[in-house]
């Protein structure tokens, strides 16, 4: 179906609109928004979801194996040094090998997402290819370690903590219902992103102000080059 298909069949649903009383408009609406809710969260945010929590527990898993091969590492080290033995330099050279391939593993599995500093560059650039939504607002949220959600409440010799941060931006903009699905559908292509929440709110028939909430994974703690 053609986008002109689309625009004239959204143009004769609007009038029907206009023909109804406000209090069936007004039912209307609501039944919409439920509807709306409960497409994105059942088709969209859910798979996306999946594959996000996929992808960080393996990143998860690889920082782990990566702290605890380099405490060996140190330790082997110290005691070579008090005392060189020739087993405990082999065990050294397997420890460096395996923390070379945990090292870039994490690095292939991170080449997938968006870095953080160039999150804001690549939202912006794409709502300005869309003319008819509005940019409210996009800011950083505060960075903070990132654990799997699987290992939550977990205690381990680094308190739980990954070595991983999740940089999280949000994003406010005003337009209509198809606009705004063609410019998250656009977003999900990338696959750079991992989706955390999505506010719908009608503020002026059939204009609606959206909020999304998005974040991506790095081994950096903070906002590098924004």
């Amino acid at each position: 179906m053609s986008k002109q298909t689309l625009i004239q069949r959204w143009e004769k649903l609007s009038g029907q609109v206009e023909a109804l009383t406000l209090r069936d408009r007004s039912f209307l609406l609501g039944t919409i928004i439920v509807a709306v809710v409960f497409i994105w969260g059942q088709f969209i945010f859910a798979p996306l979801q999946g594959r996000h929590k996929t992808a960080s527990n393996n990143l998860v898993s690889l920082t782990q194996q990566q702290a605890t091969f380099e405490e060996q590492q140190l330790l082997l080290a110290q005691q070579l040094k008090d005392d060189p033995n020739r087993n405990l330099r082999a065990q050294q050279a397997e420890l460096d090998i395996q923390l070379a391939k945990v090292k870039s593993d994490i690095e292939r599995q991170l080449s997938g997402l968006i870095a953080p500093e160039k999150m804001a560059d690549v939202l912006r650039s794409m709502l300005q290819q869309q003319e008819k939504l509005k940019l409210v607002s996009l800011k950083n949220m505060p960075v903070t370690p990132f654990n799997s959600p699987d290992q939550a409440g977990e205690e381990d010799s680094k308190d739980g903590e990954s070595g991983l941060y999740s940089h999280s931006m949000e994003l406010v903009m005003d337009g209509q219902y198809f606009d705004v699905l063609e410019y998250i559908k656009r977003i999900e292509s990338l696959k750079g992103f991992n989706w955390e929440t999505m506010n719908y709110e009608v503020i002026d028939y059939p204009k609606a102000r959206v909020t999304i909430k998005i974040s991506t994974l790095s081994l950096e703690e903070d906002w590098i080059g924004v």
